[in-house]
């Protein structure tokens, strides 16, 4: 109870002027929480079982209040070598004493003022004394949930984007083959099922829990409709009278009808079938069922893994037997699947949960089966010739996922996974055996913008180049205070040139989170060396970094943008709202008066209507790529439009404030068409303009009413001075004025 770590803890809390009681988890019977707790510390046992996690949960119960209202912090300690078991470990047993982190990642969700911390500890350590101190200072100082402690360094965990591997698939069954499968035929099972028989048509022993039903009443088999179904189960068996009765016996029907239409299915496809009914929770059961199986087939081949249940609830109302029924579904199966490795089983995959990577309120019981099944895929993978791979699969379109939770995951943009996406990805991991082992995480649409922060980021270089005025004949007619200034249009501009040749069949690109972090800024003799990173690499878009090298050697971002490619441009009907034509409004001086820009920028013909609150504009849309920078020969970001809307800002600031401004940033541009030459319209409509910031969205229509670009979230800095430093247009040459837009002065 009182073991070497946890003295050591307890005297070196004393140690610090804290106070310290050791409880033993497994005689909580007459254990009183204080009022007031500044930390629970739980450490990992050697001997973790299903019993030791039901007392665990009856100690978060009881403390759950204290640590709450001491806005506390909760800790989980394990001794797995510092990186949670990842690398190695060496039973089964250490699987249940890794999954103790998942209690941490629930609580993070379920207890949101305590803070949570996952530590484990690797075997690099002198003693113990020295092994506490260092556990305590990662515990109470501030960082990530998950952190390996050694003796002289700390790490934490992080994703890797899975990226698609070049080489050919390699056959994972021959014919004759046997793959046990658990989790019935149902749902994500029989989804994954029927990708893998189309390609592979072996013997399949599908485990489920249900007995094979009985053929339906005759008067049932035609009936689609589930009003209809119900009527007539109700004629069929009146006891049925009460709704609850009558939608289990409903369900059921589905149930039998899709469990029989898969096995047909897959018998189409074949596969020789066996379904067999087993309680995966019960050993008793298990024992006989595997007992049968090795009898007749001693060769396993493969083994999917799919059984499990839920029963959600947050920790402190989750009772001993729906703890036990969540972890004994998912673990009771391990010691068979061991010795099938120890036989020479060649594969195993795991349908483990994004619960146990993520954590999620109300799935604590979950997150700890699917954490310890991941662990399983460590200690199996690495101490046998097998190649087990642990799914952490999101929500899927279908199984356990109802229109509910559905809507859940919708409102955390989070979209779920399309059922043959997900088979399909099983069998290709399976089939590229170069991918490895462990554990994988898979999200369905929105997964990325969650994830940013628990993602590697490892900066790819897209693209170097040396920025001069010869080569980028747009600076000419691009410079404020005598100094030349590279468009924050044309700073997207080369991130999307930059990033786009690692998307070759995808030539649409919409860009979000545009912003400019400091201008790029040139005097006529100047140069400045630049880079493109690309960080978050995803299937269909990166993060880029535009940069250059401060005079201390240190990277010095200029601006940044989220680009998501695409094949197409979805279409979008849309008409320009009406307006008032204001005739005086076209003698405005706007290149000679407000704006600094040369005549290769006078994109703005005219401005047809101007309020407080909204600015149109005749838009001459021109100028090829070449004409700015020389290396360009095409627009992916139609620069010109942007520059014409952030030129248009500045009109309104005019017109409106006496002020001027300048970009900053945008929360997104789409572009519907491809980049050419036109006449279009602009409409400009002011969202604020208050604090020196000026909030807006655009939208350019072409001369046929189509849209062109929607621009969201635009936002410029407002600036009276600004005026003056516009009409400062005659670039530096050593030292003196050299007059670049002689045209508009």
């Amino acid at each position: 109870p009182n073991s070497e770590l946890a003295v050591s803890l307890s005297n070196e809390v004393k140690a610090r002027g804290g106070q310290a009681r050791l409880i033993s988890i497994s005689r909580l019977e007459n254990h009183t929480t204080p009022d007031h707790l500044a930390a629970l510390i739980l450490l990992a046992s050697k001997n973790q079982d299903y019993s030791w996690y039901q007392n665990a949960y009856k100690l978060l119960q009881k403390s759950s209040a204290a640590l709450t209202s001491s806005k506390g912090t909760f800790a989980t300690i394990s001794q797995l070598g510092g990186q949670f078991g990842l690398d190695a470990l060496n039973s089964l047993d250490d699987c249940y004493a890794g999954g103790i982190s998942a209690l941490a990642k629930t609580i993070q969700h379920e207890w949101p003022k305590v803070t949570t911390r996952s530590i484990d500890l690797s075997f690099d350590f002198n003693d113990n004394t020295q092994r506490a101190a260092r556990a305590l200072d990662n515990v109470f100082k501030q960082g990530p949930l998950e952190i390996g402690v050694f003796a002289k360094r700390a790490i934490t965990l992080k994703l890797s984007a899975l990226t698609s591997t070049e080489q050919p698939p390699q056959k994972i069954l021959n014919s004759g083959d046997t793959v046990l499968v658990t989790g019935g035929a149902r749902g994500v099972t029989a989804a994954t099922l029927k990708y893998l028989a189309k390609r592979y048509p072996v013997r399949l022993v599908i485990w489920g829990r249900t007995e094979l039903p009985p053929e339906e009443n005759a008067n049932l088999n035609n009936l689609i409709e589930a009003a209809t179904i119900k009527r007539q189960l109700l004629k069929n068996q009146p006891e049925l009278a009460h709704p609850r009765d009558l939608e289990r016996a409903y369900s059921q029907l589905i149930s039998a009808r899709e469990l029989k239409g898969t096995l047909a299915e897959l018998k189409a496809f074949g596969a020789e079938v066996i379904y067999e009914a087993v309680d995966v929770s019960n050993k008793d059961n298990i024992d006989r069922a595997f007992q049968s199986l090795q009898d007749r087939y001693p060769n396993i081949r493969g083994i999917i893994h799919g059984a499990g249940v839920l029963r959600d609830k947050i920790i402190n109302d989750q009772s001993e037997d729906e703890l036990q029924s969540v972890l004994s579904t998912k673990l009771t199966l391990l010691p068979y699947f061991e010795q099938l490795a120890k036989s020479g089983t060649q594969w195993m995959v795991f349908f483990s949960s994004s619960t146990a990577r993520l954590g999620r309120k109300g799935q604590g019981a979950y997150g700890l089966a699917n954490e310890i099944l991941n662990r399983a895929a460590s200690y199996l993978s690495t101490q046998y010739p097998t190649r087990v791979l642990s799914l952490n699969w999101g929500p899927w379109d279908g199984g356990m996922v109802n229109d509910g939770l559905k809507k859940l995951f919708a409102s955390e943009g989070l979209g779920t996974i399309p059922l043959e996406a997900g088979a399909a990805l099983q069998t290709y991991l399976l089939e590229h055996p170069s991918l490895g082992s462990g554990e994988w995480l898979v999200l369905g649409e929105g997964g990325e913008a969650i994830l940013e922060s628990h993602l590697i980021t490892e900066d790819l270089i897209l693209a170097r180049r040396k920025v001069t005025i010869d080569e980028t004949p747009v600076l000419l007619d691009h410079v404020i205070k005598n100094r030349a200034v590279v468009p924050a249009a044309l700073l997207l501009e080369w991130m999307a040139q930059a990033a786009q040749p690692h998307y070759p069949n995808l030539k649409y690109v919409e860009a979000k989170n545009f912003q400019v972090f400091k201008g790029l800024v040139l005097d006529a003799d100047s140069e400045v060396d630049i880079e493109i990173v690309g960080t978050h690499k995803g299937l269909v878009g990166m993060e880029c970094i535009l940069r250059s090298t401060s005079d201390s050697g240190m990277p010095r971002p200029h601006a940044r943008v989220q680009l998501t490619f695409s094949e197409t441009a979805d279409e979008r009907f849309t008409k320009i709202s009406p307006y008032s034509v204001n005739d005086a409004l076209e003698r405005v001086e706007i290149y000679s008066k407000i704006l600094f820009h040369g005549e290769s920028l006078h994109l703005i013909k005219a401005i047809k209507h101007h309020d407080a609150h909204r600015l149109v504009a005749e838009l001459r849309l021109q100028g090829e790529a070449k004409d700015w920078y020389q290396e360009n020969h095409s627009w992916l970001t139609h620069a010109p439009l942007l520059d014409a809307v952030f030129q248009a800002a500045i009109v309104w600031s005019d017109l409106s404030l006496n002020s001027r401004c300048l970009p900053s940033r945008f929360d997104n541009a789409i572009f519907y068409q491809p980049w050419i030459p036109q006449d279009a319209i602009l409409d400009l409509h002011i969202v604020s303009a208050l604090d020196h910031q000026l909030k807006a969205d655009a939208k350019v229509f072409g001369a046929d009413g189509s849209l062109i670009a929607d621009i969201r979230g635009f936002e410029a800095t407002l600036d009276a001075s600004l005026a003056e430093s516009f009409r400062m247009r005659s670039l530096n040459v050593d030292g003196h004025g050299y007059d670049t837009q002689k045209d508009t002065e």
